[in-house]
């Protein structure tokens, strides 16, 4: 059985644990928190400043979020029905008929939630249960800072790409 801070299987239970520990042990009240997973390293500190800065010049938001561009869009991914696929998203979402079958060019840009950077309002965390809320601003990165290690190809991948960086 998972214990109170891993059950929901987020972080957002362990954010809410060192905010509370932190007020109640340390008396010490922050007004920002920085979320860096450590399965996205090839961020750069220039990133996290420019996050950091966003939030700052930003009023009354509850994050600055790292993206990336999709690279297939989400108009145009599909899903069994039993043996057949249809499109993944209803017709005529965001006024475009037969969405999936229109050219990507046609459609609006999508970006992913890349978690590379999550700069959070404590109250997001603390009263709305959440890293991220509703009030959300995004920062765009290239897909080569947005690699996120989730299995073996992509760390091999960031490890070219740092060779690359460190001229290896």
């Amino acid at each position: 059985m998972r214990g109170p801070l891993t059950r929901r299987g987020k972080s957002i239970g362990l954010l809410e644990h060192a905010l509370n520990w932190l007020s109640e042990k340390e008396d010490y009240r922050t007004d920002i928190v920085v979320q860096l997973k450590p399965t996205n390293p090839l961020r750069t500190a220039e990133t996290i400043d420019k996050c950091v800065e966003l939030y700052k010049e930003s009023e009354d938001i509850d994050a600055v979020i790292t993206v990336v561009k999709a690279s297939i869009h989400p108009l145009k991914t599909w899903k069994f029905d039993g043996e057949f696929v249809l499109p993944f998203v209803p017709e005529n979402v965001f006024g475009i008929k037969e969405a999936a079958k229109t050219a990507r060019q046609k459609l609006p840009a999508a970006y992913g939630n890349n978690s590379c950077v999550h700069v959070i309002n404590p109250k997001t965390i603390l009263e709305k249960h959440s890293s991220v809320g509703t009030k959300v601003k995004g920062v765009v990165l290239s897909r080569e800072e947005s690699i996120n290690i989730d299995e073996p190809l992509d760390f091999d991948v960031a490890e070219i790409i740092l060779r690359k960086r460190l001229g290896l």
